[in-house]
């Protein structure tokens, strides 16, 4: 198999295949299990503490990126958000490593760097945004998913 036969096939396996499977999900298995089904698909977290936890939101956030709804899938979860940038840029870096037939991008240290920079900013987004919309929420019982407000209003 030719180096660039290759690391098509593992693009295509580490960021197509898991993109096309989480479309499956979103679209198919979630509103079979809530329309059909009847069953609604409770956190945990949230049943127990009544706040959301810190993927609360992700698949709203989704659906309203895939429709475009920018604005509204920031709302929901900025985290997908910087997820998708974030797999946009290792395919950016991908392709240019396969333009180029070498891995020799992912061996500097100026790419480690990057990657490290790149994976603590998600996770701070990722805490960021479970403090702030709980403490939104039972602070100033600001709820911009609506799931919680009735709880905290009482």
């Amino acid at each position: 198999m030719t180096y660039r036969r290759r690391k098509t096939l593992e693009l295509l396996l580490w960021n197509i295949i898991p993109a096309a499977a989480g479309l499956l999900f979103l679209y198919v298995f979630v509103p079979f299990c809530r329309d059909v089904l009847h069953l609604p698909l409770l956190c945990p977290f949230e049943a127990f503490f009544h706040l959301y936890c810190p993927g609360c939101g992700g698949s709203r956030a989704a659906r309203a990126l895939l429709s475009l709804d920018i604005v509204g899938s920031l709302v929901a979860n900025p985290t997908v958000i910087a997820l998708v940038l974030a797999l946009i840029v290792y395919d950016v870096f991908g392709l240019i490593s396969l333009e180029r037939a070498s891995d020799d991008w992912c061996r500097t240290a100026r790419y480690a760097r990057l990657r490290k920079i790149g994976l603590i900013l998600l996770a701070a987004v990722f805490v960021g945004q479970f403090i702030v919309r709980n403490v939104l929420l039972v602070a100033w019982q600001i709820d911009p998913l609506g799931d919680l407000a009735a709880f905290w209003m009482r």
